[in-house]
This record gives structure tokens, sequence and C-alpha cells, in this order.
């Protein structure tokens, strides 16, 4: 081989080199480039993602919470927001229909989620009441009226901080506290030919114990009452022709309902 085929063979090698390192660097380029398109584009979807209904409403409950006490309804009854002071501190509920139920509350600086529940229901009304007789304030939402006309009632109990607890089994209709008997009082009007009933419960610790009932049974025309030990009926005594005032009065008297 002479030196000028020597030559353009060089030349030919080194250019076909070339074209290969040349491709290859232009793939890596592209390559990040279309990485980089990939991850600005993930960030703008991300960014751009509508804010869930919880967020949105939890930020509207915190523009409200300058007030002493406030209640916001959705025209659709999609939510309820409510607020109030209660132990000398602020709190706050988001009330999501057939979602959430959100407890806010003053727990050191600014307010702090403590309480998140199920909720199957639509918040209807809220209370703030003592009900074990420890001069601090407990609360409950009451949701819609079931076919009875009763709302289940969703119990917080505060602690000696006056900080609220969800008690999920607490579910007592109309329940008060008797200052005078130190007892919990319950009852429930069932309907038409259905049972009414009457309940007492007293606190054991941080727990309940029902001590006495009632039941009004309108299909039979008879009520039942009785003593409760252990979670057993005892001293039962049932009457017969009965008089609507006497439900009323028996075991305790139902006021103001």
């Amino acid at each position: 081989m002479n030196t000028n085929n020597i030559v353009l063979v060089t030349r030919h090698l080194f250019n076909h080199k070339y074209l290969i390192v040349t491709y290859f660097l232009s793939y890596l380029v592209c390559s990040c480039q279309y990485d980089n398109h990939k991850q600005t584009n993930n960030r703008s979807r991300e960014t751009s993602k509508p804010k869930s209904l919880e967020k949105v409403l939890t930020d509207s409950l915190l523009k409200y919470m300058h007030s002493n006490e406030f209640v916001s309804r959705d025209d659709s009854s999609q939510y309820v927001l409510y607020g109030e002071n209660i132990n000398a501190g602020k709190i706050g509920i988001v009330a999501i229909t057939d979602s959430a139920l959100l407890l806010f509350q003053a727990v050191g600086p600014g307010l702090r989620l403590t309480n998140r529940i199920a909720f199957a229901d639509y918040a209807f009304d809220f209370k703030a009441d003592d009900l074990n007789g420890d001069y601090k304030e407990d609360f409950i939402v009451y949701g819609c009226a079931n076919m009875h006309g009763q709302k289940r009632p969703y119990v917080f109990m505060s602690d000696s901080a006056g900080v609220l607890h969800y008690r999920p089994k607490m579910t007592l209709y109309n329940i008060e506290y008797d200052w005078n008997k130190k007892k919990l009082h319950s009852f429930y009007f069932g309907g038409v030919n259905s049972i009414h009933s009457k309940d007492v419960y007293r606190w054991r610790g941080d727990s309940i114990e029902q001590t006495a009932g009632l039941e009004y049974d309108m299909g039979k025309g008879e009520i039942e009452l009785y003593k409760m030990r252990n979670g057993k009926r005892y001293q039962r005594k049932i009457y017969h022709n009965y008089n609507e005032v006497v439900f009323d009065t028996a075991l305790f008297k139902i006021e103001d309902y």
C-alpha cells in the first residue's frame, strides 16, 4: 500500500471515530435535556394539582379563628366549619359530610390537629358541656337526625389539662350530667310501636357503668324498670297500662327536649 492510500484510510478511520464520538455526545446531551424536561413537567404537574377539600377547609377555618364563636355551612351540606372557646382555649371543627371530622385545638403555640375521625354523617349541631363533673368542658358534635328524630352524638372528653379526646364508645343519645346525683343520664325516643328507653350511668375512673334503666314498649303497652350490676339486669319490674307522663319522670325527669 502506498503512502497516499495509508493517509486516506487513516483519515477515514479518524472521521468515523469522530462521528461516533459526536453521536454519543449528542445522545447524552439530548438524554439529559429530556430528563430535565420530564422532571420539570412532573414538578409542574405536582404544583398545579388542586388542593384537597380538607386542606382548603382547614385554611378557611384558620381565617375564622379570630372570632369567639362561629359556624359556617355549605349550601349543599358538603361541609361545616365551627369554632369556639372551650376550657380557656380555642377549638375548631372541620366536618366534611360522609367523610371526616377534624378537631383543632390551641395546644401550645397556634392551633394543632388533635383528632381526626371517620365521619359518615352531617354535623347538625354542637354543644359544650361538663359530662363528668370535673369542671372541664367536654364537647359533643351531633349528627343528622335519624328516622326517630334522634341525633347521634360524637363525644370528645376533656383531660385534666382541658385537651379534648374522642371517645368512640360513648354513643349515648341525649346525654346530660346530673350534678346532684353524680350520674350520667341518657334517653332515646323510638318511633310509634317501638321502644323508648332511659338509662343511668356512673363514672368508674375514665369509664362509665350503667346502674339502672327503663324500657317502654309502645307496641305491648308496658314498661320495664330495672337495675344493672356487672352488665346484667336485676330487680326487674314490669308495669302495664302505662301512662306517657310516667316515662318523662321515672328514673329522672326529661326536661327541655
